[in-house]
């Protein structure tokens, strides 16, 4: 028992040592990065073109990091100031991450008793990129799946998602005339009504549509959770919910009087 412990305690001590020895050399705070391990000691040349080798490569991460996330920004606030429809409303959209649904559902409603929403948002931002950009040869030249008309396979998806985290969720739709939209290249809109917290929202992967940025780009919204009060005290700016009538009460009630249908007037 005493030689364990001898030989166990002049372990420590080594371990003690090689660590003292090591801190000295490159400091307490050992970075992830082998470039930033830096040592103390630049008596040399050769450390001395180390440090200065790392702090230049350092100083380059630190600017691609700035300018990456500087451009991403001025995306947004770019495409933010196109906005038409939901100008105003941004709370509402580009929901991509778990907190962006608390810090901006706060206070709308009892987000926690909703808390498993936010499983269903990386979903729901799957299910949106599948589908603006199919794989299956067969729906990459179906105007019924071409994006940003493909609102029904997107609310369809949409709504099994839900479906499955146990959301009551509705699948609406709404028509558009061509003698009321003679100027609208699509024939109607279908989007899905789930309760969040006990309250009802729309939830919409495919409104991109109706923000056209020009040049046959649109603005991408990413998941699009709208309160219906919100839609009921604006009609007008919310046009293309207002007046929807229901397809299907539960993802169960699909059928193929459901799926398909033209996306386009014109096909294309």
């Amino acid at each position: 028992m005493r030689k364990i412990r001898k030989v166990f305690n002049i372990k420590i001590i080594s371990i003690a040592v090689a660590f003292f020895i090591t801190s000295t050399a490159y400091g307490t705070e050992l970075s992830k990065m082998a470039l930033l391990r830096i040592p103390h000691q630049t008596s040399t040349d050769e450390n001395r073109a180390r440090v200065q080798r790392a702090l230049e490569e350092t100083q380059s991460i630190l600017d691609s990091k700035r300018t990456i996330s500087s451009t991403g920004a001025e995306y947004e606030r770019e495409t933010s100031m196109r906005l038409k429809v939901f100008k105003g409303f941004e709370v509402f959209i580009n929901l991509r991450e778990a907190k962006h649904l608390f810090e901006r559902l706060k206070g709308l409603c009892d987000i926690g008793k909703s808390e498993r929403f936010r499983h269903v948002i990386p979903l729901l931002l799957a299910a949106k990129e599948r589908l603006k950009n199919p794989d299956e040869p067969h729906k990459m030249f179906d105007p019924y799946y071409r994006y940003p008309s493909n609102c029904k396979p997107c609310s369809v998806h949409a709504m099994r998602i839900l479906d499955e985290y146990h959301f009551k969720v509705k699948l609406r739709t709404i028509e558009f005339p061509e003698e009321i939209y003679p100027d609208l290249n699509i024939d109607r809109h279908v989007f899905v009504v789930t309760e969040i917290g006990g309250k009802e929202f729309i939830i919409d992967i495919a409104a991109d549509q109706f923000e056209p940025l020009g040049e046959n780009k649109w603005a991408d919204l990413g998941v699009v959770v709208l309160p219906i009060d919100v839609v009921k005290q604006d009609p007008t700016r919310f046009w293309m919910y207002t007046g929807s009538r229901a397809l299907a009460d539960s993802s169960a009630q699909l059928s193929k009087k459901v799926m398909p249908a033209t996306a386009t007037r014109t096909g294309i």
